[in-house]
């Protein structure tokens, strides 16, 4: 018996408006995420610094080995062989090198991490700058080649169907 929302997921996400139906599943498995982060960020934001980003960059070296059929795209912990270069998911990892573009992307990491790990505050010279996600300005830097942006909130929630979202998940 499917779960409660099943066909409301399905139209949501009809596998006819993606370029396949892996993209679908992988936008219906992902949004929720998207959404759930959205919301913690906007409540951490009345307490504590916050800076929010999403890893957008779809072409980034998969640490498995490749599957046919399955284009791991942006996903989960992808971001991270930018951070320590070479690690790819532990001892089953691939290490790959990365480009000269996928180098920049992370030396742009490091230097944000490392300035918000020091001083609470990404930013520094010759970086796009990181905006502070606040209750007033939610602002997210989406992270990709060849060049990084800054998206609204309100983009993020389109984007991601947060409207939709809202109407099934539980966020306390």
């Amino acid at each position: 018996m499917p779960e409660p929302g099943h066909g409301r997921r399905l139209a949501q996400y009809p596998a006819s408006a993606y370029g396949s139906p892996f993209l679908a599943y992988t936008a219906v498995t992902t949004d929720p995420g998207a959404c759930r982060g959205l919301k913690a960020e906007q409540a951490l934001a009345q307490w504590v610094p916050v800076y929010a980003y999403q890893f957008d960059y779809q072409d980034a070296p998969y640490y498995f080995q490749e599957m046919k059929g399955f284009d791991p795209l942006a996903s989960h912990t992808i971001d991270i062989q930018f951070l320590f270069p070479l690690w790819h998911g532990g001892i089953l990892g691939l290490a790959h090198p990365l480009n000269a573009a996928e180098t920049t992307l992370s030396n742009q990491l490091v230097g944000y991490w490392t300035r918000f790990a020091d001083t609470g505050n990404p930013n520094g010279p010759q970086l796009q700058q990181w905006p502070r996600f606040t209750t007033g300005s939610q602002l997210i830097l989406r992270e990709n080649i060849p060049a990084s942006n800054v998206v609204t909130a309100a983009q993020h929630r389109q984007e991601h169907k947060c409207d939709f979202w809202d109407t099934i998940l539980v966020y306390n």
